[in-house]
């Protein structure tokens, strides 16, 4: 194997074994919020040193990749592409914790509450969609990152639910506003998770296809008004 071979292929297994470390950082603060006793806080603060250090890594080991082999073409979207997923992924990290933190607060959290702000299904759909983007990275498959951007309506619809969903619980039961509110703090932070999945699905279209997703709307302004 040739040294620019191995040098990529260390870049993407070590981006895998993050990418994979983040997936259980999601599972665990969806099993946390049915119960509490199921999950040791200490291998949520332990799995996010690990996806940090993973990112730091990442940052360094692309920076040499670029300065020693000057790239071109799909191996220099591969590489640009994995500097953003990396930190995609920790921000995904990050807003698993996030939600953990908030859902310590929730002492008297029921059942029937998580169900009616949908925050399962959430939780699900960001799993999927996690597995679907780096099935789509490990296969160089655009397709399937194709169908996390559909994906992400379905919480982007659950989120804008919410408010009034909170609202119509506390008129109900305002003894429990604090946990409602805290809940809409869940569905916010689940729908901007879904937002890093998105920005995620988009790098790896770009590494395939060479095609920027990002700021379209922007772009065609430019190609129509002053370029």
């Amino acid at each position: 194997m040739l040294p620019q071979e191995q040098a990529s292929k260390m870049i993407r297994d070590n981006t895998v074994k993050m990418w994979m470390i983040t997936s259980v950082q999601i599972e665990k603060a969806q099993k946390y919020m049915h119960n509490k006793e199921d999950v040791k806080l200490k291998e949520l603060k332990k799995n996010e040193k690990y996806i940090d250090s993973y990112e730091l890594k990442l940052y360094f080991d692309c920076e040499n990749f670029l300065a020693l082999f000057s790239p071109v073409a799909i191996d220099l979207r591969f590489v640009l592409s994995t500097l953003h997923i990396s930190y995609d992924l920790e921000r995904i990290g990050d807003m698993a914790r996030k939600i953990v933190q908030t859902l310590k607060t929730c002492t008297t959290l029921t059942e029937d509450m998580i169900a009616l702000f949908e925050i399962d299904r959430m939780f699900d759909v960001c799993s999927d969609s996690l597995e679907k983007v780096l099935n789509a990275y490990e296969t160089i498959n655009s397709d399937i990152a194709r169908q996390v951007l559909v994906q992400d309506a379905i919480l982007n619809e659950i989120n804008k639910l919410a408010t009034s969903r909170a609202v119509t619980a506390i008129q109900k039961n305002p003894q429990d506003a604090e946990i409602y509110l805290n809940l809409t703090s869940v569905t916010r932070r689940l729908e901007r998770l879904g937002d890093h999945i998105k920005n995620i699905a988009e790098e790896i279209i770009f590494y395939v296809e060479a095609d920027v997703l990002k700021h379209k709307k922007s772009r065609d302004f430019l190609e129509d008004n002053l370029l």
